[in-house]
Formats: C-alpha cells, structure tokens, sequence
C-alpha cells in the first residue's frame, strides 16, 4: 500500500510540475514572478510538513500508521498541483 501511495506522490509531483511549467508560459510577468515567490515559499512549506508528519507520525506505534503517513505526505502535493491546476483553468479562458 505505501509503495502505491509513493508511486501516486512520484505522478503527482510531475503533473505538479507540469502544470507549474504551463502556468508560467500564461502568466505576465508581474503574475509570474508572483507565482514562483509562491512555489518556493510553498516548497518551504511543503519540507516543513513533510518534517512534522514524519515527526508525528514516527512517535506513533504500529504498522498502519506508515501508509498513513505517506498518505499525509502525497496530499500536500496533491493539493498543490490541484490548486495550481485550477489557477491555469482560469488564465487559459
């Protein structure tokens, strides 16, 4: 289950990419340099999580909390990419 869950984060992480790269390409410059001050303070954000949820999760005994925790970590991705996704939705009218 948790090497699903990492294969979901890996396919996630290239269509957040992805859809970062096109977004970009629609973006003035003004919104541009807005958006990657956003995705790096996000990515900051992001390592930041990925430390708690580790930290959290790490204290916690038994077995299923591991899918659990890769599952907390795949949705901070997926969240991103879904709401870059929607940004690009709405300058590609």
């Amino acid at each position: 289950m948790t090497n699903c869950t990492n294969v979901a984060l890996a396919e996630w992480d290239d269509e957040l990419n992805r859809i970062y790269r096109e977004l970009r390409l629609q973006l003035g410059e003004g919104a541009r340099d807005s958006l990657l001050i956003a995705q790096r303070k996000w990515i900051e954000y992001k390592e930041a999580e990925i430390q708690n949820i580790n930290a959290i999760y790490g204290s916690l005994d038994g077995t299923m909390y591991i899918p659990m925790r890769a599952n907390a970590i795949l949705t901070i991705t997926k969240s991103r990419t879904l709401e870059l996704k929607s940004y690009l939705a709405l300058v590609s009218k």
